[in-house]
């Protein structure tokens, strides 16, 4: 992974390379990549991230001072996950450097799951608490999460944030993208334990967030925004830091019962019947990725 280059995306790549890649693929992240390939002629980091779609920050521009020192003292990391974590700490490489240290140790004991936490986060992706479906309009890809299938008794708020933070990155997967848009569905499902929120499960969820994966959340939309919103987005706020909680959106309906914030941000046809939209295409599912993952592991 060392020398690393910033590389131009063809629009085209040979039948070989791209049997190669699907043989490697699963099967939704085959059918994602036809329906949105990322085709582009910027100049694009090893990810096949455009450039231009970092966040214009000082002290964290790609090749900057700030980023060539922290690129020096952890070599061999992608052009994004430098910028990210300078970002997070306002272009500080010293803080950026521990909180870089941080999240390789947890990188190194969480991703990919172990094996002692595996049976764990298949209950909570089998619940289908995130769903990967559709695109924003500004192209990041959205996950739909439904806190109504939280269930406590069947996993702990750390199985939860991580089987959240597997799903954000195979979501982010071969798309060209920086960030995701998470759709969070706020209201009750048949067949869901459908529980009050619960503030252990949203603080480890947002620390495990914003301690390993900064600048992966483009937005948030809560919708429809239940009556808790307000005092869970206080609650939130505690914890969360001014840019991040600028990106959380509060959703309620008009007198059509249609979400303006959310039509703002993301079109009816590229979200599931199941959280109103209008798209008919199958739910993938995240278990059934993972499963899939472990079972090529094993060949």
């Amino acid at each position: 992974r060392k020398g690393r280059a910033l590389r131009i995306v063809a629009c085209k790549s040979s039948p070989v390379a791209v049997k190669k890649q699907e043989d490697d693929e699963d099967p939704d992240d085959i059918i994602r990549r036809n329906l949105f390939p990322p085709v582009t002629t910027e100049a694009v980091d090893e990810d096949g991230v455009p450039l231009s779609s970092y966040p214009v920050i000082d002290k964290c521009k790609p090749n900057g001072p700030e980023f060539i020192a922290l690129k020096k003292a952890f070599p061999g990391l992608s052009i994004g996950t430098y910028v990210r974590f300078l970002v997070a700490r306002k272009g500080n490489v010293e803080l950026a450097s521990k909180m870089l240290t941080n999240h390789l140790n947890w990188r190194k004991e969480n991703l990919p799951i172990p094996s002692n936490k595996i049976d764990a986060v298949l209950k909570c992706l089998d619940t289908g608490i995130c769903i990967p479906y559709g695109r924003a309009k500004d192209g990041s890809p959205i996950m739909v999460f439904r806190g109504a299938f939280y269930d406590k008794k069947i996993a702990s708020p750390e199985d939860y944030a991580l089987a959240f933070a597997y799903a954000i990155e195979e979501t982010l997967r071969n798309t060209g993208e920086l960030s995701i848009t998470v759709l969070a569905n706020a209201r009750a499902f048949d067949g869901a334990p459908n529980a009050p929120a619960e503030l252990a499960f949203v603080k480890k969820l947002i620390s495990t967030l914003s301690d390993n994966f900064p600048e992966r959340l483009k937005k948030t939309v809560l919708f429809p925004m239940p009556w808790y919103a307000r005092v869970m987005k206080s609650a939130v706020s505690m914890f969360m830091d001014p840019r991040s909680m600028s990106k959380i959106i509060f959703s309620g309906h008009d007198a059509n019962h249609r979400a303006p914030e959310v039509e703002k941000c993301i079109d009816w046809e590229q979200l599931p019947e199941i959280v109103g939209g209008t798209n008919t295409r199958l739910l993938p599912s995240m278990g059934y990725k993972l499963r899939r993952q472990l079972a090529k592991k094993k060949q």
